[in-house]
């Protein structure tokens, strides 16, 4: 026999149950449906390429100008959105961002439903140029080149970024330089800019203003207009902003004989120490070590 007080007790915890039962099926019908109609209005591992945002590892070179250079080069490529699980559609995506002239590595995972995760090395722009129909041009410390798109007011606020470009001109050429000439005037300021100013500053001491480089002149490349000349000259400025040539050589990686980086670092020390800010100079000769002196040029 079973007490009345335990058969209460037991109906009591049977009906409850059976409410919750209720409760919770009619709560799966309304969800359910919410979820089918979410479904319906976004289809699964549905992918938007143009919806990017910047991870965290960004570099210090990458500021918002050049971010914005890079993403308009990027909606060059990116297409209409499409499924994650549409192979054909993916494979395409991720060749074109591979493809870019800023991407030098890429690597991509899939994030699902809907997100992709690209981990991308970039080429980091060490100058421009100006090339036909006003169309700049960025260069890496390799010679590589990338257009800028996006012209007008927005190529401006690239190149007066944080980090100004130098440019790359033949000044006073009577005709354009081949982009051989470019991209030896590209590893002339990547070599400047990475190796001849931190060594500068290290010998020059404290105190001392380092130039500021300006551009690299490219008008005897391939020594077409002079075989007495340097090949490139380094245009920079002190506190004053007067431009001073530095006249440099060849480019590195030249089949020719390269004065090295260290003794024009050397050099350009010694002359900042006698001529603080390049005070007075219109031009100065980094390749003689021991001769620096008698090639000085006054600023007239």
């Amino acid at each position: 026999m079973v007490p009345r007080g335990s058969h209460r007790s037991v109906s009591a915890r049977l009906g409850f149950g059976l409410l919750i039962a209720v409760v919770l099926g009619l709560g799966g019908i309304v969800l359910s449906r919410n979820l089918l109609a979410r479904a319906r209005a976004q289809p699964a591992y549905q992918f938007d390429p143009m919806r990017v945002a910047l991870g965290d590892s960004v570099p210090a070179w990458l500021d918002p100008a050049m971010a914005r250079a890079f993403l308009s080069t990027y909606q060059h490529v990116a297409s209409k959105p499409f499924s994650l699980l549409d192979q054909a559609s993916l494979t395409a995506w991720a060749k074109r961002v591979k493809a870019l002239a800023w991407v030098q590595d890429c690597a991509m995972r899939l994030r699902l439903p809907d997100a992709a995760h690209l981990s991308l090395t970039l080429r980091r722009p060490v100058a421009y140029a100006q090339g036909a129909l006003q169309r700049t041009w960025l260069f890496d410390r390799d010679g590589s080149r990338f257009p800028l798109h996006g012209q007008g007011n927005h190529a401006t606020s690239v190149l007066a970024s944080t980090e100004r470009l130098p440019e790359l001109r033949g000044l006073g050429a009577a005709e354009a330089p081949h982009l051989e000439a470019y991209c030896g005037a590209a590893q002339v300021a990547a070599c400047f800019m990475e190796e001849v100013l931190p060594s500068v500053a290290k010998a020059a001491g404290p105190g001392v203003p380092l130039p500021r480089l300006l551009g690299i002149d490219l008008a005897n490349a391939g020594l077409r207009r002079s075989r007495d000349r340097p090949e490139f000259r380094v245009v920079v400025a002190g506190p004053t902003k007067r431009p001073v040539f530095l006249e440099w050589g060849h480019a590195p990686g030249s089949s020719h004989r390269l004065v090295p980086a260290s003794t024009k670092a050397e050099v350009l020390a010694l002359i900042l120490r006698e001529r603080p800010g390049l005070a007075g100079l219109a031009a100065a000769d980094l390749r003689f070590r021991h001769r620096w002196r008698v090639r000085l040029v006054a600023a007239q």
